[in-house]
């Protein structure tokens, strides 16, 4: 009995072969999959964002519209008026509405993200599911504020007489890659902001910031013509200069729109990694 206790003894270190396997170092399909599994999950939150985000306001959805309505006025008395902004063609109300709604989108989508998983701390440390749903929910709940301005956006255009072709077709592809190039950065800073708390707090630097790397309020041909590659890199050069190129504008926006897609890609894979890396310390911090 001795020495089959002992031989049992001898034979258990060969067990260390065994991986722990954490959201990590798992593969992205392992990621999505999951994800896919519970899309449920991502459609509640979704809801539970709607009704909390313009509960106990006294204008209630009207914020949608009012917001680009306001700055649409602004930006065309400084920079169409006062500036005399070049539009590439297009009335400048036109050209800023046609920015604005999908930048208004890109930059809530950034806040909302980036604050989102501590927001969610309670449900976090208690309830396992994918941590990836949190963000992805908070940018989604983003789309119906979308369309309301988007309907907006729609009455402007009508009232300054655009002329609509197949080219406005164009605008679902490319809020598509808005959305990408959402969820790319969004992950990032929700996946950050949980370890580092200062990240909240830059949010509002880096919007701004990137406001004015973008452009909203002026044309592209603004810059040279060897820089506009460069600037493209930026994921929304390419929306923006596709959505004025729908609505009638001059520019061509095929490069800017190829450059966009690659950055956007790089920045949504590049997000999911910095997130579930990030992941694996939640636990200890939040």
């Amino acid at each position: 009995m001795d020495v089959a206790v002992e031989e049992k003894q001898e034979a258990s270190p060969a067990l260390p072969h065994e991986t722990l396997i954490t959201a990590g170092n798992l593969p992205l399909r392992t990621i999505f999959g999951e994800l896919f599994g519970y899309r449920d999950l991502v459609r509640f939150f979704i809801r539970r964002d709607l009704k909390v985000r313009y509960r106990q306001t006294f204008l209630g959805v009207a914020w949608i519209v009012v917001q680009p309505f306001v700055s649409l006025v602004l930006f065309t008395v400084v920079f169409g008026r006062l500036a005399g902004m070049p539009s590439d063609g297009l009335r400048y109300e036109v050209f800023a509405i046609s920015g604005l709604v999908i930048w208004t989108f890109f930059a809530n989508g950034l806040t909302n993200s980036a604050n989102s998983v501590v927001n969610n701390a309670a449900l976090v440390s208690k309830v396992y599911f994918p941590r990836l749903a949190i963000p992805i929910a908070a940018i989604l709940s983003g789309l119906v504020d979308l369309l309301i301005a988007s309907g907006f956006m729609l009455a402007v255009l009508v009232y300054y007489g655009v002329d609509f072709s197949m080219r406005f077709l164009l605008i679902v592809p490319l809020t598509g890659l808005a959305i990408v190039a959402t969820f790319g950065v969004g992950f990032i800073l929700s996946g950050l902001n949980v370890l580092y708390r200062d990240v909240r707090h830059l949010v509002p630097f880096l919007t701004q910031a990137w406001f004015f790397a973008t452009p909203v309020v002026y044309p592209l041909s603004l810059f040279p013509e060897g820089a506009r590659p460069f600037m493209a890199l930026n994921p929304m050069v390419g929306v923006l200069e596709g959505f004025r190129w729908a609505v009638g504008a001059s520019s061509d926006p095929w490069s800017a729109i190829g450059l966009s897609c690659l950055s956007a890609s790089v920045l949504a894979i590049l997000g999911v990694l910095t997130f579930t890396k990030a992941e694996r310390r939640f636990a200890d911090v939040i």
